[in-house]
């Protein structure tokens, strides 16, 4: 389990830990409590409080043990003698103190180290200038961030952290922002006509450094929650997968992951435009979006769904829900927002599941939700692993 934990297995040996936790459920979880900080606490409280009556019973086998408590001076007049009644005291010691130093130590590194963990996500981002200048967008430069690279940041009504994009008059139209979220992130930007764009984790924002007065391009890549106010007085043109959308108002959800056999985008008010490309890149056909419907399109689909899923933008309002759908599918969003690489070691489950948490749930949460609908996963470092 040491060696597991210091990352000095093999792959063969990986392999072989994997096996075994697979074995039995005690063999899990007993494998599940070295990685647990709070179990490894508890069993150094339970060490402190019988250390003293380990020790009295030493004492009692070994009696010469007892003549260790004497002073400094009284150690210098006996030592010989106790090393040679006790030759054994020393080893024994030494191997003692061996067990007890491995014991703690691993204690230690499980509570301050555990690099195992999966924790949810949270703010965090990159943006590339169109000079091609790479800047970190976290919790933890923002406070170096503010007032540079054209950014400033503000906190809407709820508390919410939004950046403010800043409009360079005197780039070209042409020069864009790339703005991207990694695993395990999410981000708020505004645009200077007060447009706010959501992004979920593993996704990708291109937009301008120059703001027109009536017309702003952008392009998105995974997943976005758009907040555009009728007030703006500007058309907002979204180029996604091989489509356009234009919208001068609305509130909607556009999902488009690469690894997604779907590109959805889901509106909750407002109108917006659908303008999707044929095969030989001409303009295709035009769709308009009502509040309430959903458009999914894929390689040979395309569906209009009078009914919006109600699932849809739920992460932009901090829940991670899911309604009768499929694993692969909820497993894909849990490994984007808790950065988890997933596995399965058999055949992937065909079935349909729930999921319904705030989206700052420990993994453990996840994983007990899905365990009650008969789905079998355990962590694996980084990694999920499903059993089923």
């Amino acid at each position: 389990m040491g060696r597991n934990i210091r990352r000095e297995l093999s792959p063969k040996e990986t392999e072989e830990l994997l096996q075994w936790r697979q074995l039995s459920p005690e063999n899990e979880t007993l494998y599940q409590e070295t990685l647990d900080p709070e179990k490894v606490m508890e069993k150094m409280k339970a060490f402190y409080a019988t250390r003293e009556r380990v020790y009295e019973k030493v004492q009692r086998q070994y009696p010469g043990l007892k003549d260790m408590k004497l002073s400094n001076a009284d150690y210098e007049k006996k030592d010989a003698v106790l090393i040679r009644k006790h030759s054994f005291t020393y080893s024994t010691l030494t191997r003692a103190a061996a067990i007890i130093i491995l014991v703690f130590g691993a204690g230690w590194y499980f509570f301050f180290n555990n690099s195992n963990s999966i924790k949810p996500g949270g703010f965090n981002a990159v943006l590339l200038s169109p000079d091609g200048v790479s800047t970190a967008l976290n919790d933890f430069t923002r406070g170096f961030q503010v007032g540079s690279k054209g950014l400033n940041i503000r906190h809407n009504e709820k508390g919410e952290l939004i950046y403010q994009a800043a409009n360079d008059l005197q780039a070209s139209y042409d020069k864009m922002y790339n703005l991207n979220i990694p695993r395990g992130g999410e981000f708020a930007i505004q645009f200077p006509d007060s447009t706010v764009i959501w992004l979920n984790s593993s996704s990708k924002i291109k937009y301008p450094a120059h703001f027109a007065k009536d017309t702003v391009r952008i392009s998105v890549e995974g997943e976005a929650f758009i907040e555009k106010p009728a007030n703006s007085n500007t058309v907002l043109l979204i180029f996604v997968h091989a489509a356009l959308l234009q919208t001068r108002e609305a509130r909607m959800n556009i999902q488009t992951y690469p690894d997604d056999s779907l590109s959805t985008t889901s509106l909750l008010e407002g109108s917006a435009i659908f303008r999707i490309q044929d095969k030989d890149g001409g303009s295709g056909q035009d769709i308009t979006l009502s509040p309430g419907e959903q458009l999914q399109v894929g390689e040979d689909k395309l569906s209009l769904l009078p009914k919006l899923n109600p699932d849809a933008g739920a992460w932009r309002n901090h829940r991670t829900t899911f309604h009768n759908e499929s694993l692969p599918l909820i497993l894909r969003s849990v490994s984007r927002w808790y950065d988890a690489n997933i596995r399965y070691m058999g055949p992937v489950p065909t079935g349909k599941y729930n999921l319904d948490l705030p989206r700052d749930a420990e993994i453990s949460d996840v994983l007990d939700q899905l365990k009650k609908q008969g789905v079998h996963i355990m962590i694996d470092g980084r990694g999920l692993v499903v059993l089923n």
